[in-house]
């Protein structure tokens, strides 16, 4: 494959692949420069484990490539290894093909996992696959800003209706970051819906 093919190609090539293999982080403690986020997860999920309850909702987000999707499937694997129930994966993001290769790289159990790359999946039918898929553990949106605004404000009202935690994927847009310093309530309401 020339140069110009490569550009174009809709698939990795193979050193891509074994680069990303490499370079994605398996685990938690894998993770480089997030110490302090990994630690707090994992207190996170193992008080929820000692509790013996579902783990709180979980909000992800920052720029393209910093690992969201990737902490998100982490978070995944270590509720399905304490708590008997099956995963929804609603990604918006990548394909279900892509998820399960990714998931396959970090040796992540695909068995109890359902993901659904449904493009724009209203809140009903996200019900209906909580439904389909039974005893649905936690409910995963991968990006958030592509589901239709009336479906993610009922998120929160799904997951009580089924008491399923939610873990979101997200992109904030630029500056929220500095909400608490800004104090504007227009950044506030991205982050309540």
């Amino acid at each position: 494959m020339d140069y110009e093919e490569r550009i174009t190609a809709a698939e990795a090539a193979n050193n891509e692949i074994v680069a990303e293999t490499t370079l994605r982080p398996q685990k938690l403690s894998e993770y480089v420069g997030q110490k302090k986020a990994t630690d707090n997860l994992k207190i996170f999920i193992e008080a929820a484990k000692l509790r013996g309850e579902p783990l709180d909702h979980v909000l992800l987000y920052g720029p393209p490539g910093l690992g969201k999707t990737t902490l998100m499937l982490q978070i995944v694997d270590e509720v399905n290894k304490q708590k008997d129930g099956t995963a929804l994966i609603f990604s918006m993001a990548e394909s279900q093909a892509q998820l399960i290769h990714r998931m396959q790289q970090m040796n992540i159990s695909c068995d109890r996992v359902v993901i659904d790359d449904t493009s724009h999946p209203t809140a009903e039918y996200m019900q209906t696959r909580i439904k389909q898929a039974r005893n649905v553990s936690i409910l995963c949106i991968d990006y958030l800003q592509l589901l239709e605004q009336a479906v993610a404000e009922k998120l929160i009202e799904i997951s009580e209706k089924y008491g399923i935690p939610i873990v979101v994927n997200g992109i904030l847009p630029r500056g929220f970051e500095n909400y608490g310093q800004t104090g504007d309530p227009e950044q506030c309401s991205v982050l309540e819906q």
